[in-house]
């Protein structure tokens, strides 16, 4: 959100720009979730918030190249690969989004959360 702050605040957005290349340095070396993979998806999406092609795109060249050296590192290992589909996977809910709000899924999503993350978990615990 600090990067987006700086880029709607500055007058010269490369100098945006490449404060948000730092702010993802940052939050790469400090080991914040998702680090620069994190702050550059939010930060595209935001510039291209117009251009939903053009975002898309970026979302899964990022991706593919956030999964890259898993993939140099395990090969086509099966949970690599559907780790990294399932990264790419929301991008269908997104273009599917008409601007409106929905049905209510307050509660299934209530349940949906702990429930995957204990899913997550199990899986996790048969791996190891």
């Amino acid at each position: 959100l600090f990067a987006i702050f700086v880029y709607d605040k500055c007058k010269y957005k490369i100098i945006a720009i490449f404060a948000a290349l730092l702010i993802g340095l940052l939050a790469q070396i400090s080991h914040c979730d998702y680090g620069f993979y994190g702050i550059a998806i939010i930060f595209i999406f935001y510039i291209l918030k117009n251009n939903f092609m053009a975002a898309t795109s970026f979302f899964v060249i990022a991706t593919f190249c956030s999964y890259s050296l898993l993939l140099l590192k395990y090969g086509f290992h099966p949970v690599v690969v559907c780790s990294l589909l399932f990264t790419c996977l929301p991008i269908l809910f997104i273009a599917l989004y008409n601007g409106k709000k929905g049905k209510d899924t307050k509660y299934l999503l209530y349940w949906f959360y702990p429930i995957h993350l204990l899913v997550i978990y199990g899986i996790n615990w048969f791996l190891n």
